[in-house]
């Protein structure tokens, strides 16, 4: 239950950063993400290694950061205390929004009674979430300040997703989509954009409502694309997908927290949510090759002169930060140049599965 949001310092950020874990053979999903988190977290001082919702998804959380260097930092050390517990294991990370090749039936759910209540509360649901992605929070000092800045945001989202895009496989097969994550996704309840809430009392109103009529227990069954977190006192942005080079896990977080801490300098991007909802289903189609409604007259641009045009708009915020290298790395992204936007690549010369394997491959974490 949501009692009040608890306040956080404006602008520190936190991570989490969802991988596979597979055989380094076979790329098969492997259960082991109980067994690494035992292992591994004693030798992670800051932040967590935790399994997520399956038993082959192994989740890094950072610490509450005040510098891009230190959710690096963070992460890498979580790299490195699992890296020996994989090699023990023939295992590797899989950096990827979904495995090309995986079924359903490889994610088990973690034998925890929250996991177990949310298979059993979204039935077949439940298993389209063998999906990783990156989490970034953002400190707000009250839930009226993040319900604001989501408003302005949900207009921007699809440009994170869009260059974040790393699921163009499903059971070995390309699906033609950019991010088939996100389609995946659709079939959750309360996911997708956030709605539009005026103020706290409107969104605490349709909380506690869902709550009445047992639809939801607590805010986490809330699984939109951004959302408050009252209990982290955060802005969660949730729409980034998985991707292996640390550099670019870097270049999308510093572009999350730049819109966030930088948000008045965006409203030249806001659009109806029928028109930013458009460019959310471009960017799951198309990703880096999206053309992105850029006004209300439905002019368009290439996803690589929208992210520049972003990224200029927020160089002051991102002068404060400590992170203009990291979102400018963001532009080159828009063109399509970095490892997990090219993984369809000679699709028409290679079999399918064999493309997918490929990727499996291709996409490992090694940092």
């Amino acid at each position: 239950m949501i009692t009040g949001f608890t306040a956080s310092d404006f602008g520190t950020l936190g991570v989490e950063y969802e991988s596979t874990v597979i055989d380094q053979v076979t790329s098969r999903p492997l259960p082991l993400a109980v067994l690494i988190s035992e292992n591994a977290q004693p030798l992670h001082p800051r932040g967590r290694i935790t399994p997520d919702l399956s038993l082959p998804t192994l989740e890094f959380t950072s610490g509450i950061c005040t510098s891009i260097d230190q959710v690096r930092s963070d992460l890498l050390s979580a790299y490195r205390a699992v890296r020996p517990i994989l090699d023990e294991h023939q295992a590797e990370l899989l950096g990827m929004g979904l495995s090309p090749s995986a079924h359903s039936d490889e994610f088990p759910p973690v034998p925890q009674a929250r996991y177990q209540e949310i298979y059993a509360s979204l039935a077949w649901s439940a298993e389209q979430i063998t999906t990783n992605g990156i989490h970034a929070h953002i400190g707000m000092p009250s839930l009226n300040v993040a319900l604001s800045t989501s408003r302005v945001l949900r207009s921007l989202l699809p440009l994170l997703l869009a260059l974040s895009a790393s699921s163009p496989f499903r059971h070995d097969k390309f699906t033609g989509l950019a991010s088939t994550r996100m389609a995946l996704w659709s079939a959750i309840p309360r996911s997708g954009p956030m709605p539009h809430f005026t103020d706290e009392a409107e969104y605490l109103s349709y909380f506690m409502a869902l709550r009445t009529a047992e639809a939801v227990r607590q805010q986490g069954d809330l699984r939109w694309d951004c959302r408050p977190n009252s209990t982290l006192g955060t802005l969660e942005i949730r729409i980034i997908e998985t991707v292996a080079n640390l550099d670019d896990v870097m270049a999308l977080v510093a572009l999350a927290w730049c819109m966030a801490v930088g948000v008045e300098h965006l409203e030249e991007f806001v659009l109806p949510h029928t028109l930013s909802d458009e460019n959310r289903w471009r960017a799951i189609r198309y990703g880096s090759n999206a053309s992105m409604i850029i006004d209300t007259s439905g002019n368009t641009a290439s996803l690589a002169h929208y992210a520049e045009r972003v990224v200029q708009a927020l160089g002051s915020t991102a002068d404060l930060l400590g992170c203009a290298p990291e979102i400018e790395r963001c532009i080159e992204l828009g063109w399509g140049r970095a490892a997990h936007q090219k993984l369809t690549e000679n699709s028409g010369s290679l079999p399918q599965d064999s493309l997918a394997r490929a990727a499996e491959t291709f996409m490992r974490v090694h940092w």
